[in-house]
């Protein structure tokens, strides 16, 4: 019974490992991040400023520039501070039991706290854009918008914001010269670029493994994957975390894998989807395999296998609850799509 349940566990993990192996694990020391981050809304409205450099959350020290890992603090470890370095001085902000619910809301998922903060350089020009319409060319370093200086990106996405359709003059460094490009913003307040990302600026790092680490690392790696989950189960359960806005279906399993395809994401979400079907298998509902264990194990204490009658009525009871939780969570998906 318990068959199908062990090789869904042997299989995530197993495909951790291997991803560790091949691909080993790349970071950012958080002390490298020498411009500090960009505060989207809600990392605002939480009491972080654009510049600041994040020291720890909760006990746990920031080390590696992750902002995942302070989403995971908040909600899942119930971390109730965030340190930073704000204009040279350490500055504890307090964090409400309320942002638990904040961010873990469906509506919030593509959002972060912050990013990192870096300056504007060219990286990628889209097809049919204002930038390509002009002659902008990757790794031109934009240092002015109408005449207003531009250290970082997000300055730049400040003076452009809400101005679709007009027309603003930008000064770039090219190769060492100076020069002066007049665009056309979209009906976005874009220019249709995207800034060079974070390696292009900063020296990050790559642990690499052999085969031997690898294994380990990725059972340790895919137990603390499935500690999170259960921790967020029970969080739903409890209340500190809306079911509604939490649990999704296929839709939002699809939408977990990107919209451009990589394959060390892709790996990674199907190791942790073996290990979510193993939990969820485990589960004591009848028709699942955790079902049929607590009906041997009541057969093994009791020496008297369960009627017949007792077993056609448990099934239909589990197939009722599989089939609830199947329409609910792939409702839920129908339903944000509905809305927008």
């Amino acid at each position: 019974m318990l068959g199908g349940v062990t090789v869904n566990f042997i299989l995530g993990f197993f495909i951790y490992a291997m991803v560790l192996w091949v691909y080993g694990d790349k970071y950012l020391p958080a002390e490298r991040a020498e411009y500090g981050i960009y505060v989207d809304s809600l990392g605002t409205e939480l009491g972080l400023q654009t510049g600041d450099h994040v020291l720890a959350v909760g006990d746990r020290s920031f080390d590696r520039f992750n902002p995942r890992a302070v989403l995971r603090g908040i909600v899942l470890d119930e971390a109730r501070t965030i340190t930073v370095r704000r204009d040279g001085e350490e500055v504890v902000i307090p964090v409400d039991q309320v942002w638990t619910d904040i961010l873990t809301r469906n509506e919030n998922k593509n959002y972060g706290l912050f990013t990192l903060r870096i300056p504007f350089v060219v990286g990628e020009i889209a097809d049919g854009s204002p930038a390509q319409a002009v002659g902008l060319q990757t790794e031109d370093k934009i240092v002015a918008v109408d005449g207003q200086e531009v250290a970082y990106f997000d300055q730049f996405v400040d003076l452009v914001r809400d101005r679709p359709q007009e027309t603003v003059t930008l000064t770039l460094q090219r190769e060492g010269e100076t020069l002066e490009e007049n665009i056309i913003l979209n009906d976005n307040s874009k220019i249709g670029v995207r800034p060079a990302p974070g390696e292009y600026f900063f020296d990050f790092e790559r642990e690499e493994y052999g085969l031997a680490e690898s294994l380990p690392l990725g059972i340790q790696q895919g137990w603390s994957f499935l500690g999170d989950q259960i921790n967020a189960f029970g969080m739903m359960f409890s209340g500190d975390i809306k079911v509604t806005e939490s649990l999704g279906g296929m839709g939002s399993i699809a939408g977990m894998f990107g919209a451009t395809w990589n394959w060390e994401r892709f790996w990674l979400m199907t190791a942790a989807l073996s290990l979510i079907l193993a939990f969820m298998n485990l589960l004591p509902i009848p028709l699942l395999d955790g079902g049929h264990v607590v009906f041997l194990l009541y057969e093994a204490a009791s020496g008297k296998k369960p009627s017949d009658k007792f077993m056609e009525y448990a099934s239909y009871l589990g197939f009722v609850l599989v089939i609830s939780l199947l329409l609910f969570a792939n409702g839920l998906d129908f339903w944000r799509w509905l809305n927008g």
